[in-house]
């Protein structure tokens, strides 16, 4: 009897001490619930104080977002991501609007009225078009169209690129202005307008801008420090003149693997049979990244016939 009521009260005990941890549990858990509420209610606070802020600015469509680099002498990257502007950029290139006003079947006087029309086009190779065939037409408003679309470009690389395309084509129009704008850009403009302005008064006749382009780019190829060695390989093959294949020569066996890297690449862009031996030694260069480089170039050179050049082509000049 005695024993049985032992069991009876441990049990009743250990019964106890189990109602007693579950109402212990069940107080936190209101604790817990109550700050849970709490911080839910900060939060909804929080959050309705905030500015909204859209994700995407509302100007990308019209001129699409390209990385942005910090600033370094003579680097014109814009004109690379022109160069593929055919294969990103096709269903633009295939607009209809493009294709009229670069159609000779099209009576002159309203290919002009659309490409007028088509300088106000939110989309840039409509406009890049535009003045293309306002230039090779002489037209008046030429000149002017060029500018505005330079002054335009000032903070979009994209529009830049386009910009320094049009800035070109200024080569062949005879406006008698056209060498007073070209020289400006020498002087003021961005590397990559300086370099397209240096290639159309070349074309016109005055090759001093762009020697004296190409003379200081191979002087920083002499500089000790490889960073600038590099970038400055780099923008000899942005200028797209033969001055500038010598001293890419020369980078090539430079001891810096990335100066011998953006020489391959910039060799690459400006062509010519000169470079091939070179770019040839270079495909048992040491470094991968070396001999890939020097490998494209040499097919681009073989090719003869860039996505830039097919580009030029179909927008007009």
């Amino acid at each position: 009897m005695g024993t049985r009521f032992a069991i009876e009260a441990a049990v009743a005990a250990i019964a106890i001490t189990i109602m007693a941890a579950l109402a212990l549990l069940l107080i936190e858990d209101r604790r817990a619930l109550q700050q849970l509420r709490q911080d839910v209610n900060n939060l909804s606070q929080q959050v309705s104080q905030l500015e909204y802020r859209p994700a995407v600015d509302a100007t990308a469509f019209e001129e699409p977002a390209i990385t942005a680099m910090s600033p370094t002498p003579a680097a014109p990257v814009v004109e690379e991501e022109v160069e593929t502007a055919t294969a990103t950029l096709r269903p633009e290139l295939d607009a209809g609007r493009i294709r009229q006003i670069r159609d000779e079947s099209v009576p002159l006087p309203e290919r002009l009225a659309l490409a007028r029309e088509m300088l106000n086009s939110p989309m840039p190779f409509e406009r890049f078009a535009a003045v293309g065939t306002l230039i090779e037409a002489n037209d008046a408003e030429a000149l002017n169209a060029v500018r505005t679309l330079v002054a335009e470009a000032e903070g979009s690389r994209r529009l830049s690129g386009i910009a320094a395309r049009a800035v070109d084509g200024l080569a062949g129009l005879s406006d008698p202005s056209t060498d007073r704008l070209l020289y400006e850009y020498i002087d003021s403009g961005s590397d990559a307008i300086r370099y397209a302005a240096a290639r159309a008064l070349d074309s016109r006749g005055d090759s001093s801008p762009m020697g004296a382009i190409v003379s200081d780019l191979s002087q920083q190829l002499a500089d000790e420090d490889g960073g600038i060695r590099s970038r400055s390989a780099r923008s000899l093959g942005f200028t797209r003149n033969a001055m500038a294949v010598a001293p890419l020569l020369n980078a090539t066996s430079d001891a810096n693997s990335e100066v011998r890297l953006r020489a391959a690449e910039a060799l690459g862009r400006i062509g010519g049979d000169d470079a091939v031996p070179h770019l040839t030694q270079l495909l048992d260069d040491p470094v991968e990244a070396v001999r890939d480089s020097a490998d494209r170039s040499l097919e681009r050179i073989r090719r003869a016939d860039s996505e830039a050049d097919q580009f030029s082509r179909f927008i007009g000049f």
